[in-house]
């Protein structure tokens, strides 16, 4: 016993410990680093380099929900795999192709044209810049999928409020019966572009897959 206690001092132990704890946090904070889906943000490993969304996008995962919910910014480095999220319309899958653009698609702001809270006023859309405007028309018109002539462009910042706002002006105002909504798969959810307290007293909706 003796022997032991010269071998192993006060002085010994406290170093193993020091190191075997070091051990611990050094794997738990590499473990949470590249592979935890409660982090604030995905991280996707392609052959050992890891991957994480942008930091435009990192600002919008505030938290572990909308994490979990957002691993489809994630984008795999070599080879071509793409994690699309069917609960929510984000297209981050196509950011490889705009950023393979380069220059082509910047978009300069001068400064002076953001001092007014109008952007047209003119326009019954005050807030829409007029040259984003014609340049939605042109889109139109090369296309020809639209009919552009004497009609008003819905702004929304998603498709949920273009949908809410066609739901809206659609449904008759004084319905006896729920309006069915009807979709085709693959389709993102109904029920959540209908959102309840803009549509509160107008109009019910049922759903029809």
């Amino acid at each position: 016993m003796a022997r032991f206690s010269t071998i192993f001092t006060a002085r010994n132990l406290l170093v193993l410990s020091v190191a075997f704890n070091a051990t611990l946090l050094l794997r738990f904070f590499h473990e949470s680093r590249i592979g935890s889906l409660h982090g604030l943000y995905p991280v996707i490993l392609n052959e050992g380099r890891e991957h994480r969304p942008p930091l435009s996008q990192r600002s919008r995962l505030t938290t572990a929900e909308t994490s979990l919910l957002s691993s489809s910014a994630a984008t795999a480095e070599e080879n071509e795999d793409r994690v699309i999220n069917l609960d929510h319309g984000d297209p981050t899958m196509y950011e490889t192709y705009w950023r393979g653009m380069g220059d082509r698609t910047t978009i300069v702001i001068p400064g002076w044209q953001t001092m007014s809270y109008f952007s047209d006023t003119r326009n019954l859309c005050w807030f829409l810049e007029p040259e984003f405007a014609q340049q939605v028309v042109r889109l139109h018109k090369v296309v020809g999928n639209a009919v552009t002539g004497n009609h008003h462009i819905v702004v929304g910042t998603g498709s949920s409020q273009l949908i809410q706002a066609a739901l809206y002006a659609l449904s008759p105002k004084d319905a006896m019966d729920p309006i069915p909504v009807v979709s085709t798969a693959p389709y993102y959810s109904v029920i959540n572009f209908v959102s309840p307290s803009i549509l509160a007293n107008t109009v019910t909706f049922t759903v029809k897959a």
